[in-house]
């Protein structure tokens, strides 16, 4: 028998949100500053987009999910957060602006059956 297993990644980029928030065109896009997943490595262009099923972009307010993807790799994530806002001088919550963020992806895997 075996067990679905799940892992964490967080992966750092720098980058800014392009459209308005309500845009179906909107997309984040920025260069990966640290990451531990293979393929996805520091420097390479990312593009992040918010959606939900069926590729029907909807409200920020409302549910959806992140997908990360770069020239090697596209990752579902549990989570995409400015790092910058909070910080002095960066307590606007303006996503145009280029600003550290974090984004934390889940990652399935199967270990091997153990007869």
């Amino acid at each position: 028998m075996t067990n679905l297993q799940q892992s964490t990644l967080t992966i750092l980029l720098y980058g800014s949100w392009k459209f308005d928030k309500n845009s179906d065109q909107r997309y984040f896009r920025g260069r990966i500053l640290k990451s531990e997943q293979l393929g996805i490595t520091k420097g390479n262009l990312a593009t992040v987009t918010y959606a939900v099923q069926h590729n029907q972009v909807m409200k920020h307010q409302e549910q959806g999910g992140y997908t990360l993807k770069t020239a090697q790799a596209k990752l579902t994530l549990m989570s995409f957060l400015c790092e910058t806002i909070g910080q002095p001088g960066h307590e606007g919550r303006d996503d145009t602006v280029p600003a550290h963020w974090a984004a934390r992806a889940i990652l399935k895997t199967l270990p091997l059956h153990r007869a």
